[in-house]
């Protein structure tokens, strides 16, 4: 899936590709302050607006909400006379399961043989304007249909504007693309009382609540149902069954609650104690202390509801009385990692937007909370966030990131006045083309703090590392620790990448003025030797700080990095031929991202790492 959005407020014309290499699922925008990063999510919301009303039920205020007149998504500066059309456009590819479902529905539905002529197809929604005067206009939809009537030899193009099928069709086809989920913050009061059955009314019949927010905690409940009872349901096994007059029909309601309780307490309070180290945290005993149960009961009216209540050392609390922290961490996972399982007719994919999440959390929990969006993309949805916060960047995820910058703000002037929201215009790069518009920058990281304007603290736990030439080097030594060894965050080495091994004196001074331990592994071809050299010399470095790889192991000699990998195995990777440098880091980004191995690795080219990795971890422990 990829996006192009154009005269939408700030944004005169930009694309975000989902679907190019390397393919992730968690794809970050990072920018300063009113860089334009909320402005792009909530272009990509506008898209199905459907997704931005069940949003809007959750909230007790319209602060966080996009705004609904189109009038307010015109350019600033062009409002007073603007002629034109703000589009926004996704282009989705539809994979070959999705296609042999369609042409069934249509056969059985239609009663007609279906062929689709373009697997991707693209999806434009128009805001059009005469002179600042809203003109309507549908959204299109380009995808080309031929059908084949019963009787009939030949087929023929199914043409949108005239037949009333091509209508059913794409709405059929608009239930197989991934929900977009729009959620600009996770700080929601949840209702005390869920009620259990579905109403399609504005209120309920009881206590006056809001029926559409009500269902659309009720469907968590459902969520939280099928963790534990993939096929049960709230209506037939939860209501009816309290309905019911036998005592085992009761029975067996406390039994799937008490199910459902385990379920969810497991999922809030693991990740939770994860996230803050608690050492606690050991499934065995977080529901000794805390735990989150699901009780139900009835209201005047005799209608029955469900309520989260937390205990905690003998106590109970509403979620309400629990600090905010804690709050936006719940609803973020009731309303992200449970939502992306959802037991649907259709895919349980979702393209969830989360604008600056968990900016009112610490530091090392922003950084911890990161492991969890895997979580949410294991069943193939796929997250964008925006973040100015550099706890919240993971370098594995850098080939996905995106540059936001708002060419119209200088941050540089600290005049407060300076800046007037008439001058915005949003750009976006990706990081790869950002970097090599900085070939200035001696770390691959270091682009993306100078964006942030980041500058350690003194009180700031700077980890130890081995500086090594590139992003190669980074890729492999990570893949062969996280994936092949499966080493442990305390037993792995942190990698700094440079941008070269003639590159790396900049980072070699930070490290010595920040007093920090570190060592410098470089390949043992000549460049890597006469670096050696360099900066030992240069920067009076004991010779167990730098080390080639030919000092690990004296059959190393003249090898860069990827020669630890036999030819052969190169020769696989490459399909049977010779394998770029360039493919070689996609490979094995990828392959980090999602936590699988790469083919079928040869002993000798495991062993190799294996040396590598324990030989590094021996030298930056020696130096502590």
């Amino acid at each position: 899936m990829s996006f192009e959005i154009k005269n939408f407020k700030g944004i005169k014309h930009i694309k975000i590709d989902l679907n190019k290499p390397p393919y992730g699922k968690i794809f970050t925008l990072v920018g300063l302050n009113e860089s334009g990063k909320t402005t792009i999510l909530e272009a990509i919301s506008h898209l199905f607006s459907r997704n931005q009303q069940s949003y809007k039920d959750l909230c007790d205020t319209s602060s966080y909400l996009p705004s609904e007149d189109p009038f307010d998504l015109i350019p600033i500066t062009e409002r007073g006379f603007f002629t034109g059309n703000i589009v926004i456009a996704a282009t989705i590819a539809l994979e070959n399961s999705d296609i042999v479902d369609i042409e069934n529905f249509v056969n059985e539905k239609l009663n007609l043989k279906l062929k689709i002529i373009n697997n991707a197809f693209s999806v434009e929604k128009h805001y059009k304007f005469q002179t600042s005067v809203r003109v309507p206009t549908p959204t299109y939809w380009s995808i080309d249909f031929r059908i084949k009537e019963k009787g009939k030899h030949s087929f023929k193009k199914l043409n949108s504007d005239e037949d009333p099928r091509w209508k059913t069709i794409v709405e059929y086809i608009r239930d197989k693309i991934p929900s977009i989920l729009f959620y600009p913050t996770f700080l929601f009061e949840i209702p005390q009382k869920i009620y259990l059955e579905n109403n399609n009314s504005k209120t309920t019949s009881s206590e006056n609540v809001d029926s559409k927010k009500n269902n659309y905690y009720r469907d968590i409940i459902q969520d939280i149902l099928n963790n534990v009872a993939k096929e049960a349901t709230i209506d037939d096994h939860i209501v009816k069954r309290l309905k019911s007059k036998h005592a085992n029909d009761r029975r067996a309601v406390d039994a799937l609650l008490l199910k459902m309780s385990t379920n969810i307490t497991q999922i809030v309070f693991g990740l939770w104690d994860t996230i803050f180290d608690n050492p606690k945290s050991k499934k065995d005993t977080i529901s000794d202390k805390k735990e989150i149960e699901i009780k139900y009961n009835t209201d005047s009216n005799g209608k029955y509801y469900v309520e989260f209540i937390i205990k905690e050392d003998n106590s109970y609390y509403n979620i309400t009385e629990r600090s905010l922290g804690f709050r936006w961490f719940f609803c973020f996972i009731l309303f992200t990692q449970l939502r992306s399982s959802r037991k649907t007719q259709t895919k349980a994919q979702a393209l969830f937007l989360l604008d600056e999440p968990a900016y009112n959390l610490h530091s090392t929990a922003q950084t911890q909370l990161l492991e969890s969006f895997l979580n949410i993309t294991k069943n193939g949805s796929v997250i964008i966030y925006s973040t100015h916060s550099q706890y919240l960047i993971n370098t594995k995820w850098l080939e996905n990131a995106y540059v936001v910058e708002n060419k119209g703000l200088k941050y540089e002037i600290t005049d407060v006045n300076s800046y007037s929201a008439q001058k915005t215009k949003i750009n976006i790069t990706p990081y790869r083309e950002f970097v090599n518009k900085h070939p200035e920058k001696t770390s691959y990281y270091q682009p993306i703090l100078d964006v942030l304007q980041y500058t350690p603290c003194k009180l700031e736990n700077i980890p130890d590392v081995i500086m090594c030439e590139g992003k190669t080097d980074n890729y492999i030594i990570n893949y062969f620790q996280e994936v092949m060894l499966a080493l442990e965050n305390d037993e792995k080495i942190s990698i700094l990448p440079g941008l070269g091994c003639s590159k790396l004196a900049p980072l070699i001074a930070l490290y010595q003025g920040w007093g920090k331990n570190f060592i410098i592994l470089l390949d043992s071809d000549k460049a890597g030797l006469s670096a050696k050299q360099k900066y030992i010399e240069d920067y009076l470095l004991p010779e167990s700080r730098v080390f080639t790889l030919c000092d690990i192991n004296v059959d190393w000699k003249n090898l860069k990095i990827e020669g630890l990998i036999t030819k052969k195995d190169r020769l696989n990777l490459g399909d049977g031929k010779p394998i770029s440098k360039k493919c070689l880091d996609r490979i094995f980004q990828e392959k980090i991202l999602l936590k699988e191995r790469v083919g079928t690795l040869s002993d000798e080219s495991q062993d190799n790492f294996k040396k590598l990795v324990k030989f590094l971890n021996t030298k930056i422990k020696e130096r502590q």
